[in-house]
C-alpha cells in the first residue's frame, strides 16, 4: 500500500492521525509529517502505518458484522 492508500483508507473509517500513531507505535509527528507529505517515509514507517489502517478497517467490519450479520449470508435458509 502507498502513501496515497493510506490517506485514502484512513479518511474512508475516519480514523485520525493520533489514532494512527497509536496504533502503529509511530510518534504522532511522524505520522503526521508522513501524512501530509513532508517527509520522505521509511518503508518500514509506510508498513507500520499500512497495518493501523487494516486493524481498523478489520474492526469496523468486524462491529458492523455484529451488528447486521454477514452480507449475503440467508439467514431464511434455517427455516
Amino acid at each position: 500500500m502507498n502513501l496515497t492508500d493510506i490517506v485514502t483508507r484512513a479518511s474512508a473509517v475516519r480514523l485520525p492521525q493520533s489514532r494512527i500513531a497509536e496504533l502503529s507505535g509511530l510518534h504522532k509527528s511522524t505520522v503526521e509529517r508522513t501524512l501530509n507529505g513532508k517527509t520522505d517515509p521509511l518503508h518500514k514507517t509506510l508498513e507500520r502505518m499500512e497495518k493501523a489502517v487494516v486493524q481498523e478497517e478489520l474492526r469496523l467490519r468486524d462491529y458492523l458484522v455484529g451488528l447486521h450479520g454477514t452480507p449475503g449470508a440467508d439467514h431464511d435458509a434455517a427455516a
